[in-house]
């Protein structure tokens, strides 16, 4: 008789647990301000990191509320925009639908136009001896080093030859790796690159795009005595 009753209560125990954890799914109703959005609800817990669920915008996802701690939204044409739970405009975390809206900043085009302006205004003298003067390619007025990439097992200097292009405002466009000691290397290139600022090249007094640029850049560190260690030479 008292082992029915341990039964009993464990079932009964068993059934209010599955209808908890079915009640405590969510309907996430997103949008974004961007059409074609790419939405991604992320659980990232320091002991497991994992996705519940992905779609694009706008559409829905079901997954339970608890396991939520980040919401991510990435689009080609923005930067991506990530959202702590805390930060979520949420009302009430008890409703079974809620919406959730991920709203973008400037785009990429955006944010370079305004860089644009912002350098046509603080060298407007140097752009102005560069219109008025002979044709000649790019010049560089703002370069940045790349910072060098932690990986446990990556305790070597390298570089990498990046190829691109300079539009007739000034930017890095068409940026591609050609070679790196280590394919590690790439990813801060690339995004150290597309930082760098130039004086457009000048062709018949106007402006223009110019490609075939290429550069190599490397990536530096020192022994524990603090000397610098050797670079890797090229194949």
């Amino acid at each position: 008789m008292l082992r029915l009753s341990c039964i009993s209560l464990g079932l009964f125990l068993f059934s209010i647990q599955s209808a908890y954890a079915k009640s405590s799914k969510k309907t996430f109703v997103i949008t974004s301000n961007v059409e074609g959005a790419q939405a991604t609800a992320l659980n990232n817990n320091k002991k497991k990191k994992r996705e519940l669920g992905s779609c694009t915008t706008p559409c829905e996802l079901v997954f339970k509320s608890l396991k939520l701690t980040d919401f991510k939204f990435t689009h080609p044409d923005y930067p991506d925009l990530q959202i702590r739970k805390d930060y979520l405009r949420v009302e009430n975390w008890n409703e079974d639908r809620i919406e959730i809206i991920g709203n973008f900043s400037d785009s990429f085009a955006e944010r370079a136009k305004k860089t644009d302006e912002l350098y046509r205004t603080r060298y407007s003298d140097v752009y102005e001896k560069a219109l008025n003067g002979p044709d000649n390619h790019p010049v560089a007025i703002l370069r940045t080093a790349p910072n060098y990439p932690f990986y446990k097992d990556l305790d070597t200097p390298g570089w990498c030859k990046v190829n691109y292009g300079v539009s007739d405002g000034g930017q890095v466009i068409n940026a591609k790796i050609e070679s790196c000691s280590d394919e590690r290397f790439s990813r801060n290139s690339l995004k150290s690159i597309k930082k760098w600022r130039y004086i457009p090249a000048v062709r018949q007094g106007e402006f223009v795009y110019w490609k075939n640029m290429s550069i190599k850049l490397t990536f530096h560190l020192n022994d524990k005595n603090g000397n610098p260690l050797p670079i890797p030479p090229e194949p």
